[in-house]
């Protein structure tokens, strides 16, 4: 049997059982809370991240110190992957967004066959990584708040295997670069629309079929392209 079962990350899941054994006593877990910082951009990797539960985001600095969301990362994927495939340049920043659980592992512990069993998953899901990266860069140009929005809840429900999303409207708006009154309306409409069901501090996804209407098509292909392990 799997030593990573139920609630676990698809990556590490994957693994031949020695190794998940060898991943287990070389790491930790660690509580994701919101706004905890995992990679800064330009900082050496010293540790890989595997998300269990919750999302992670990834953002690039823009004017003013503000970061901007280019993609997420949840229980399918690692955060660090371009370290494990030989880039050890942190060029995005690594923010725990939805409140969840991780794996910690130190990269010096992922060697000799280890290492190159969990480059191949890596591999596969820096493919994916890849498209969901420049899909939201483009739709963050080019899509309406209403689009964007409805696009990152359904993304976001999707990494976190979940319809409860607990954020903030500060939180959102921050991630998609937008004022926090633009996001405010936005979460209105949709809630009188029967597409979520906000309250303070969680926003729930009553709908999917109908957010994925609102939503651009920019949602369709980022969840067409997730990663394929088997």
């Amino acid at each position: 049997m799997s030593s990573f079962q139920a609630q676990t990350n698809e990556m590490l899941a994957r693994l031949p059982i020695h190794h998940q054994d060898s991943i287990q006593k070389a790491g930790r877990h660690v509580d994701l809370e919101p706004g905890l910082v995992l990679h800064r951009v330009g900082q050496p990797t010293t540790s890989y991240f595997f998300p269990v539960t919750g999302v992670v985001s990834l953002t690039v600095p823009v004017k003013d110190g503000q970061q901007v969301e280019v993609g997420l990362v949840g229980r399918e994927g690692v955060v660090g992957v371009g370290a494990l495939l030989g880039n050890d340049r942190h060029d995005l920043e690594a923010m725990a967004q939805i409140r969840g659980r991780g794996f910690e592992v130190p990269v010096g512990a992922i060697v000799g066959d280890l290492g190159e069993a969990l480059r191949a998953l890596g591999a596969r899901y820096a493919s994916s990584l890849m498209v969901e990266l420049a899909q939201s860069a483009a739709c963050n140009r080019l899509h309406s708040v209403e689009e964007r929005t409805a696009r990152w809840l359904l993304q976001a429900g999707d990494h976190a295997r979940t319809k409860d999303l607990r954020l903030t409207h500060e939180f959102l708006a921050m991630m998609l670069a937008v004022r926090r009154a633009s996001v405010t309306v936005v979460v209105g409409v949709f809630d009188r629309a029967g597409l979520i069901v906000a309250k303070r501090g969680r926003i729930s996804l009553a709908d999917r079929d109908g957010l994925a209407e609102v939503a651009c098509d920019c949602y369709k292909m980022i969840r067409a392209s997730a990663p394929k392990y088997d």
